[in-house]
């Protein structure tokens, strides 16, 4: 994504909504059905064994198409930063993680929480006063970048946290098998393909706040009707709510993404993707960690109740409805290409 967003003038990345789609959320809309595909048919060992030729493959990629390209690096590496930051954050992502399931009081879930909090503290308080940081965060300052950093959290707790908690609500608590449940958010990625050809129409019209605040609020809607009691009983209405899901939550996504780069300079890319990366992964985090929260033991005995799984449901469109409401500072017009670049055009349309 870094060497995309460089390569790609700030008005010009809107042709990029198509290639985005995959990493940002095509990806996490495809897991479930590939989950229970191997859950059912294979075994779940599966489940880590496909990223062995997946990665082989992302490899090859890179040490074949990959050119060597330096920007925006000056002095050593920040060696500790990176010992700081790196253990924190994955403590921190294991006490999320496993808290709900281990209980957040068990040695393991307790000493990873606080060491990772206390090490991302430090780490921070590091960041902050050394003169070459690996991550700068002065970056979110920035009030388009650090406004979609923000809705980069939302976002991504909603959507991980519903993905996460509605294939258990049709499966545990409506009995449904886990090919099913995995299959019921499927639709999704069809949606999301239909998102990522509207942002490259949409956006140099409407802009991004306009674009991303209605999104918003049709995704809170959407997200909210998935927890109406019936609602999950319906395999169609299901469905039809899950394509909405892609199209409008992806919509949002996509143009959070392209605005946020707008005044970052290309030597910054990298530090600015890098820390966009990591908030939008901790966001995923901590809605998959509300939600098991809110679940509790609700998926658990011999007849769940689907009570606490709708309530994690609604809670996922609370997140995102939050941001709606971050969304309004969002730039109201869409990026435009440099004066010299209409000038140049004219130039060569004299020319012909």
């Amino acid at each position: 994504m870094t060497l995309l967003f460089r390569t790609y003038a700030p008005h010009e990345r809107g042709k990029l909504a198509k290639a985005l789609i995959v990493p940002t959320a095509l990806m996490p809309a495809l897991g479930p059905p590939l989950g229970g595909l191997l859950t059912e048919h294979a075994s779940w060992h599966w489940l880590f064994f496909v990223n062995v030729p997946v990665g082989l493959a992302a490899l090859l990629i890179g040490v074949l198409g990959l050119r060597e390209h330096v920007e925006g690096t000056e002095g050593p590496f920040d060696r500790t930063g990176f010992w700081l930051a790196t253990p924190g954050l994955g403590l921190l992502t294991y006490a999320l993680g496993y808290g709900s399931a281990h209980g957040w009081s068990s040695p393991p879930v307790a000493t990873a929480g606080v060491l990772g909090a206390a090490l991302v503290a430090a780490a921070v308080r590091h960041l902050r006063r050394t003169r070459e940081p690996l991550l700068r965060l002065g970056l979110f300052t920035d009030r388009s970048y650090g406004t979609a950093s923000v809705l980069a959290v939302l976002t991504a707790a909603g959507l991980m946290g519903l993905l996460f908690v509605f294939p258990l609500l049709y499966q545990a608590a409506l009995g449904a098998s886990a090919l099913d449940a995995g299959l019921s958010v499927f639709p999704e990625a069809l949606g999301l393909m239909l998102a990522s050809q509207l942002v490259d129409r949409l956006l140099p019209r409407l802009g991004p706040r306009r674009l991303t605040v209605p999104a918003l609020l049709l995704a809170t809607v959407v997200f909210a009707l998935l927890g109406v009691p019936g609602v999950a009983d319906d395999a169609w209405a299901v469905r039809l709510l899950m394509f909405l899901v892609g199209l409008v939550l992806g919509t949002a996504v996509l143009t959070v993404q392209l605005a946020g780069f707008e005044s970052i300079a290309p030597p910054d890319m990298g530090q600015a993707m890098g820390l966009f990366q990591i908030v939008r992964t901790l966001g995923g985090a901590v809605g998959i960690a509300l939600c098991a929260a809110v679940i509790g033991g609700g998926g658990h005995g011999g007849t769940p109740d689907a009570g606490p799984f709708r309530a994690a449901v609604w809670g996922t469109a609370a997140l995102v409805a939050v941001g709606a409401l971050v969304a309004l500072r969002l730039p109201a017009e869409a990026p435009q290409p440099p004066p010299y670049e209409d000038a140049a055009d004219e130039a060569v349309t004299a020319a012909q």
